[in-house]
């Protein structure tokens, strides 16, 4: 996996080592860039974990390699060979795996290194490894150049801006013995670390009703918390408009306004739908039916 300063590498790695931790897959990393206690302290708050007791508990180990010299890099790959059998590991984390690179005067000898550590601790362990590499800002080399060729996978992580507003961007170059269904996808650092897959329409067979979200002072819900959070709600009496660009579907726009109303009526507030021209009126009832909304009367 590669990505720029900032772009969520660290994010992305805890949450694959805590997956496998909380799941039967004890996990090893292995960090040259961040102390251990710093690391621990800020990945628990952001993951609402407490990372300390599941070392405790023996499902996971942070190691903290920050002051190696590059002298010392065989003895450090013993050692974490050592770790990952000492604690059953199925799951490694190497970040960066830059650091150690960078200790070798050939570009030789650093393909011989990573060959080593993938046929020793993936085919011999069992281990899967997420290794973490380097982008500089403002490059597309990814390290050295030499992780992408050797590494079953390629992720490359993105932080950006989309007319004037920050966005990060997930690629999977490569996946090797896997179909890729999507290659990029958006993804937030909110809560952990998560992907948001291209939009697929799924149908709802059993509506439950909209449960209320409490408006915000002097202002409406607009049905959605988290959007409540960035706007603070809609103002009384304001009218609100939402341009819609070509490449949004009906469905998609009334994602964003279907909660709205929904929140009004399981309020028992009126709220008054006038459908777009050539809309079939019973398309809006039957969207606000999926709220698990019933009654009113034909708009």
């Amino acid at each position: 996996m590669a990505g720029s300063p900032g772009s969520g590498k660290t994010s992305f790695a805890a949450r694959f080592i805590l997956s496998g931790a909380e799941s039967g897959e004890p996990g090893v990393y292995i960090s040259f860039a961040e102390g251990r206690g710093e690391l621990l302290e800020n990945l628990s708050r952001q993951f609402g974990r407490d990372l300390r007791k599941l070392e405790e508990e023996g499902r996971l180990r942070v190691l903290d390699m920050v002051t190696v010299k590059g002298g010392a890099i065989p003895e450090v790959l013993e050692s974490i060979m050592g770790e990952i059998q000492a604690l059953g590991a199925k799951r490694l984390v190497i970040d960066p795996i830059t650091a150690i690179a960078q200790a070798f005067d050939e570009p030789i000898e650093v393909r011989a290194m990573l060959h080593s550590v993938f046929d020793k601790i993936m085919g011999q362990l069992g281990c899967t490894t997420l290794l973490i590499s380097e982008v500089p800002i403002g490059s597309d080399r990814i390290g050295l150049g030499l992780e992408e060729f050797v590494a079953d996978g390629l992720i490359i992580l993105r932080r950006m801006r989309l007319e004037d507003r920050p966005f990060r961007e997930l690629e999977i170059v490569k996946l090797r013995g896997t179909k890729l269904i999507q290659e990029k996808m958006a993804f937030t650092l909110e809560g952990g670390f998560r992907a948001f897959p291209a939009f697929e329409e799924k149908p709802i067979p059993e509506p439950k009703r909209f449960q209320p979200i409490p408006d915000p002072p002097g202002r409406f819900s607009s049905g959605c918390a988290e959007l409540d959070r960035i706007i603070g709600g809609y103002e009384r009496g304001c009218t609100i408009l939402f341009e819609i660009e070509p490449w949004i579907s009906t469905r998609q726009y009334q994602l964003l306004v279907s909660p709205t109303i929904w929140n009004f009526l399981s309020q028992g507030r009126g709220v008054l739908v006038i459908p777009s021209p050539g809309v079939d009126p019973l398309l809006a009832k039957r969207r606000i039916s999926e709220g698990g909304i019933t009654g009113g009367r034909d708009g």
